[in-house]
């Protein structure tokens, strides 16, 4: 008989948290011991993904399928609170930042916050389109925002109080695997196992950037901490890395130079009367434009991104953000993906 295993890492790093029929376990990564006693629960075989430490690894917390959700002292192994969500299955817990509020998701679709401390309710029940997975749950990193998304929905609720923020941004017949913030918390990034993550504006519900598109059912996605680029990794175990355009910055008009290059690329430009008209030697322009983002700040908006689009193809680098070139990357990648010449036989 094959026991299944949950099991989640604490944010500072040193416990892992192992949760299977009935039992729950937490050990010191770095001594191999055990931290507090075996804990038995009740919940039986309803073991769910639902495993997590809150910030500070001092508490375990577990939902199960008979719609139970317990909260442990990691230490002493004693139980905290319990909170009941009637019956169903607990699907997703995840703690805020701060470690004051705990968010619950289960299969009938339903998502609310819980004081941490307290095991009382922080929200009414918030109602979401499907069932959710874990990786579909996000808080932003200063606990503001929280993210719930299932089948081709994403919703944003306020951290705190579970206000809704802006409408859902539906995503249609595709089904949301993961969706995560970014460190500012101003966007989020969706795969979904149609094989497309999504880039979406928080505040707008606007798609920030073109899909990402993949050959492979994408199993999750996340930001970099600065937010330049995107890992993804599909179903069959490939990742990807991928440069992303930089947020706007509040307040920011659209630079001047920005415009006269879509009106290179265009062909075309806008007159006085708002008709687009030919745009008269848009391609004789590139050498003023090369020359006006070469006299910019090296941190003027969009400007990294537009040395690279008008850089020499043949040799610039794979994205902004880089320097290794197309070239230098297919090389490397013969390189990791060529097999492993065998060692000579030793001499007799």
């Amino acid at each position: 008989m094959t026991t299944t295993v949950n099991a989640a890492f604490s944010a500072t790093g040193d416990r892992v948290v192992l949760a299977w029929t009935g039992n729950l376990r937490v050990w010191n990564l770095h001594t191999g011991q055990p931290v507090g006693p075996l804990i038995r629960w009740s919940g039986g075989s309803g073991l769910t993904p639902g495993v997590n430490f809150n910030p500070d690894g001092s508490r375990v917390t577990l939902g199960s399928a008979i719609g139970e959700g317990r909260v442990w002292d990691a230490a002493t192994g004693k139980e905290v609170f319990v909170f009941e969500e009637q019956g169903t299955r607990v699907q997703a817990l995840l703690f805020s930042p701060d470690g004051h509020r705990l968010a619950t998701a289960n299969n009938s679709g339903e998502v609310q916050l819980w004081d941490s401390r307290t095991g009382e309710p922080a929200s009414p029940v918030l109602l979401h389109n499907a069932p959710i997975t874990t990786l579909g749950a996000d808080f932003s990193k200063d606990g503001s925002l929280l993210t719930y998304s299932s089948d081709g929905v994403l919703k944003i609720w306020e951290g705190n109080t579970g206000a809704p923020i802006g409408e859902p941004i539906t995503l249609g017949l595709r089904r949301i695997s993961s969706a995560r913030f970014s460190a500012d918390g101003g966007r989020i990034v969706t795969a979904s196992v149609d094989g497309e993550a999504r880039l979406w504006d928080v505040r707008s519900g606007l798609a920030a950037a073109e899909p990402l598109v993949h050959g492979q059912a994408i199993r999750s996605a996340e930001f970099s901490p600065d937010g330049r680029f995107v890992r993804t990794e599909t179903t069959n175990n490939v990742y990807h890395l991928w440069s992303v355009p930089p947020p706007p910055r509040g307040g920011e008009k659209t630079p001047e130079w920005l415009l006269d290059l879509a009106a290179i690329c265009a062909g075309k430009t806008l007159n006085e009367d708002g008709q687009f008209v030919t745009a008269t030697d848009a391609f004789g322009k590139i050498a003023d434009l090369r020359q006006t983002l070469a006299d910019l700040p090296d941190d003027a908006p969009y400007v990294e991104w537009g040395r690279w689009f008008l850089s020499d193809r043949a040799t610039r680098s794979v994205a902004p953000g880089f320097t290794i070139t197309t070239a230098e990357a297919e090389k490397l990648a013969k390189e990791l993906t060529a097999p492993a010449t065998p060692a000579p036989a030793p001499r007799p």
